[in-house]
């Protein structure tokens, strides 16, 4: 009996290995599909991410509501701002209402409370605004709702918003934008027509189905810039996808990471497993896209990696993002403002907004 209880344990091991082993190429098999599908003889650019770094940029403004004499609560959890018509509007997750400044940040008015009817929020994630029409995506609620630019109730989308991540919706003249995790769907990026608020077309296939792991493989970041380029990526894979405002792939893009926690130089997981029990961490945390076609990276921490379009994206620089409070444990929100870079860390109840002269330390700074 002893020398057979070996054989068992041998077994089972042997058993569980072969099994991690079909997981994985089983999960390989289906990143490698849904990639060729969206590139579709595209050919690959691989980017190098293992760059010095420039520089270190201070924040031309920082926003703390204490300094502007608002009631305790506000900035509990910053997730946009917009600057619309000289006017900055706040977006406030915690809180459940956005706030309105004029240019120089002094408060104006709010809107919203949390609830369920309507101009009511309940977990709002994401907002923007184009031609006086407001437009606000609710997790708790699952739609988005539209406004006028006095707050008062249009109509709204119904729309399952749950998920994470920094951006849920861009809109432009022609369309809406819209990143949904519906299980019944098998896109994860949807776009609307802007006027008839139909459905019109999707991107980005889902990667596993929606009841089995790593779910995390499904979630996207994406960008919309005013001339209706689009740049999306999965958050747990080192691509990047720019399509032009007809939905046509132009760029597809490979980030090249270092470290020992990549699959195949890859993708970056928890415990150096691609299974279907695997934790996969994002290796892109926010992907934005100016109207220069300029493509800017949160890969971790405070370090922001722009991808120069005037040079075909062969050219990219790191900087690092410096005057951050809690720059231990940061989870930043990202946002182009104005002309600046925006920043809100929300992680710990209190969100300060810090701007970064976006335009100076990109275009000012040559290598």
């Amino acid at each position: 009996m002893n020398v057979i209880k070996p054989i068992y344990i041998l077994i089972l091991i042997l058993l569980v290995s072969c099994k991690k082993e079909v997981e994985t190429d089983s999960v390989a098999s289906q990143i490698e599909t849904v990639i060729n599908s969206i590139s579709n003889g595209v050919s690959e650019k691989v980017i190098n991410t293992n760059i010095n770094l420039r520089a270190t940029i201070q924040p031309s403004f920082t926003i703390i509501a204490d300094s502007l004499g608002l009631k305790r609560g506000f900035f509990a959890g910053v997730r946009n701002v917009v600057f619309y018509k000289n006017s900055y509007y706040v977006l406030d997750n915690r809180m459940n209402e956005i706030y309105l400044f004029d240019k120089e940040f002094n408060f104006l008015a709010k809107a919203g409370r949390k609830g369920r009817g309507p101009a009511d929020f309940d977990r709002p994630v994401d907002f923007t605004i184009q031609n006086d029409t407001i437009f606000v995506v609710e997790q708790g609620n699952m739609r988005v709702q539209l406004f006028d630019i006095d707050f008062e109730p249009l109509t709204l989308i119904n729309y399952y918003a749950y998920g994470f991540g920094n951006k849920f919706i861009s809109v432009t003249e022609q369309s809406i934008f819209l990143k949904d995790y519906h299980p019944a769907n098998d896109y994860i990026f949807q776009v609307y027509d802007r006027k008839t608020l139909a459905k019109t077309d999707s991107l980005m296939p889902i990667i596993i189905s929606p009841f089995e792991n790593p779910t995390a493989l499904n979630n996207i970041e994406f960008d919309v810039n005013p001339n209706g380029t689009i740049v999306i990526a999965y958050t747990g894979l080192p691509h990047l996808f720019v399509f032009n405002s007809q939905l046509e792939l132009e760029y597809f893009l490979t980030l090249q990471f270092e470290g020992s926690s990549l699959i195949d130089g890859k993708y970056l997981t928890l415990d150096n497993q691609l299974t279907q029990n695997t934790a996969v961490k994002s290796l892109v945390r926010a992907v934005l896209i100016d109207d220069k076609n300029n493509i800017i990276i949160n890969t971790s921490g405070n370090l922001i990696y722009v991808l120069e379009s005037d040079s075909d994206y062969e050219n990219t620089v790191m900087f690092e993002l410096g005057g951050l409070e809690n720059e231990e444990n940061l989870v930043l929100n990202l946002f182009l403002v104005n002309g600046y870079l925006g920043v809100a860390n929300s992680l710990f109840g209190t969100s300060n907004i810090y701007l970064f002269d976006f335009n100076d330390f990109v275009y000012n700074n040559p290598q």
